[in-house]
């Protein structure tokens, strides 16, 4: 269960480091198209703004969820807790982020939420298997 953990941990990461990527390009684009077909700049300011933080956001999740994943090899619960931390506070983020952006924020936060979809999932499962995983016994002799 120890390398389940730190597998599903591992793609997690690198699959949402892949996803904050798109996160942020899709916003910063989104922004763009709005400004370049006569919308509100302001808005479609706010729409960029919005992508890039949630790129940011996801990319802080991957990199500490990588690091709960690394930790699964030797102290699995610690680094379960850790991958459930980040699968839950992924998506907290998200929707903080998202939802504060106002109209431009939903384009955004819906770009953000597809792209922690897969990792979320991931550290989810990846976390509860370092629960449940046997902490390795030292030996006495």
């Amino acid at each position: 269960m120890r390398t389940a953990a730190f597998v599903l941990g591992l793609i997690a990461g690198i699959s949402g480091l892949i996803g904050a990527g798109c996160s942020a390009c899709g916003g910063i684009a989104g922004g763009a198209i709005e400004a370049g077909t006569g919308g509100d700049v302001d808005k479609a300011d706010e729409t960029g703004k919005t992508g890039a933080g949630i790129g940011g956001a996801l990319t802080i999740a991957s990199i500490l969820g990588i690091i709960g994943a690394s930790l699964c090899r030797s102290r699995p619960k610690i680094g379960g807790a850790v991958q459930l931390v980040v699968a839950l506070g992924g998506l907290i983020m998200i929707m903080a982020i998202g939802s504060s952006g106002g109209e431009g924020g939903a384009f955004s936060g819906g770009v953000g939420i597809l792209s922690w979809a897969l990792p979320g999932i991931l550290f989810l499962f990846g976390g509860l298997c370092g629960l449940i995983a046997k902490t390795p016994q030292k030996d006495n002799a």
